[in-house]
């Protein structure tokens, strides 16, 4: 889980240990790739310090085939797959997940899906 988080957030430039904490909380695909988890940005730089070797030889072709519109387009694709957002939005029910930076519940979230859906 976390190679996927620091990895998404080297690929949408956010670097910083506490941006990407924050955004576990408040982005939908660092929650999903997170599994609703939260890690604490000093867990995210430890992580990162004691991997760092393994995680250099990682981060480059990854990151240069999602340097390309096509790819990052690709990416949030299978992100946003029904299927996915389904298993999220079940995974963050059973962990009873607070609203996040929107302010939106998850008891909210069905009806606003309905809603725009229908339009």
């Amino acid at each position: 889980m976390m190679v996927r988080v620091l990895l998404y957030g080297y690929a949408t430039g956010v670097y910083s240990s506490r941006k990407i904490e924050a955004r576990t909380w408040e982005n939908v695909a660092f929650r999903y790739l997170s599994g609703n988890a939260h890690p604490n940005h000093d867990t995210l730089a430890e992580f990162r310090k004691r991997h760092l070797e393994a995680l250099a030889g990682l981060f480059p072709p990854t990151v240069h085939a999602l340097e390309s519109p096509a790819g990052t387009h690709q990416l949030m694709e299978e992100v946003c797959e029904r299927e996915n957002l389904k298993q999220a939005l079940q995974q963050v029910k059973a962990n009873q997940g607070s609203p996040g930076i929107d302010g939106m519940t998850v008891e909210e979230l069905p009806r606003l899906s309905a809603t725009a859906l229908a339009s």
